[in-house]
């Protein structure tokens, strides 16, 4: 049934077109999209100019967040391995100001008496 219905539409459409003897009802050198035409030209032409800017905008957005994201990551890494690579206190023959000494008392620059001790010795 559709193919009868496009069969007859095609006949149609070829018994109504021109033969090349014919002359057209209209001047084809007079016709013009007229002013709707020149709406909707510039409708089209502005909307991509805006469908444009916005891809431009969220392009940005997504490399600028992918920056972000690299340098926190690049961050937590380098943090990470400077927290590994840190002796614990008192591990690997560094001694630690506040770590004791090996005669039991504290190491000498945690021995800083201050004024007020100085004061009443005196």
């Amino acid at each position: 049934m559709l193919l009868a219905h496009a069969q007859t539409w095609a006949l149609s459409l070829a018994a109504t077109a021109p033969t090349p003897g014919e002359e057209l009802p209209f001047n084809p050198d007079d016709v013009t999209p007229g002013p709707l035409g020149f709406f909707v030209f510039i409708f089209v032409a502005v909307a991509t100019g805006l469908l444009v800017m916005d891809l431009i905008r969220r392009t940005s957005r997504v490399q600028a967040r992918a920056r972000i994201r690299e340098q926190l990551q690049a961050e937590v890494a380098a943090n990470a391995a400077a927290a590994t690579e840190v002796p614990a206190e008192g591990a690997a023959g560094v001694p630690d100001e506040s770590s004791p000494t090996t005669d039991g008392g504290v190491a000498p620059d945690s021995k800083k008496p201050s004024d007020e001790a100085r004061k009443a010795a005196d």
